[in-house]
């Protein structure tokens, strides 16, 4: 057997050694904090399991390029908040709805790897808010009352709360008109329409991840006063 032969073989066994540990792990997690959801999402106690991070560490990059949703690991939700849940699938479908419609768009390769890349980054700050919506909700139950008999860390947690919510259907409501809108700028062919399109979900995104940092002050606030 040559050496290069000898290489692919090694390389072969240790992609199907490395797959066995991912499918062990996501199996063993799936019987104590995991449970798969027929929406190919993962309900987890924790948002930084183990199993599952390195799962979609190896495999996103692969079910992105084909068009498949990537692994996401979601919080628990009951059916009160499960219009939450449905809103990040919405922006999932999207998502894809946006990458086919590129592969159509006379706009420049540069601009279409932005919309690419800002259309993918709306489901993953959405995801990423029913984390912080999620803790926020835990943070609520746990203030005690006698230090904040004012509520007013109890108000401040429920204001970022709601602009959390309104955001995140704001930005899904933008990501289901890109699709509409870069249909009308392959008809006009006008990359200044495109550009404006492009700021608008940067801007939105932005909102996103600026409430993320928010809801880590608003922890610290609580936890001063706890």
């Amino acid at each position: 057997m040559d050496p290069s032969t000898s290489f692919s073989c090694l390389a072969f066994a240790g992609w199907i050694l490395m797959v066995a540990l991912v499918t062990a792990t996501l199996w063993s997690a799936g019987r104590s904090t995991l449970r798969w959801k027929s929406r190919q999402y993962l309900v987890s106690a924790r948002q930084d399991h183990r199993g599952a991070s390195l799962y979609a560490a190896l495999f996103n990059p692969i079910r992105r390029a084909k068009g498949i949703r990537p692994l996401r690991v979601i919080p628990f939700s009951d059916d009160a908040h499960r219009s939450e849940i449905d809103l990040l699938e919405r922006a999932d479908r999207l998502a894809r709805e946006v990458h086919e419609t590129l592969q159509h768009s006379p706009v420049s390769a540069e601009r279409k790897a932005a919309f690419e890349r800002q259309a993918r980054e709306v489901p993953d700050n959405i995801n990423q808010a029913l984390w912080n919506l999620a803790r926020l909700r835990r943070l609520t139950t746990s203030l005690d009352p006698q230090s904040d008999p004012a509520h007013q860390n109890r108000q401040t947690i429920s204001d970022l709360e709601n602009k959390t919510l309104l955001e995140m259907s704001q930005s899904v409501e933008l990501l289901a008109s890109l699709s509409v809108s870069l249909i009308q700028v392959e008809l006009a062919r006008g990359d200044r329409s495109a550009d404006r399109l492009l700021a608008d979900l940067d801007e939105s995104n932005k909102r996103l991840v600026d409430l993320s940092s928010a809801y880590a002050e608003s922890r610290q606030l609580s936890a001063q006063n706890s």
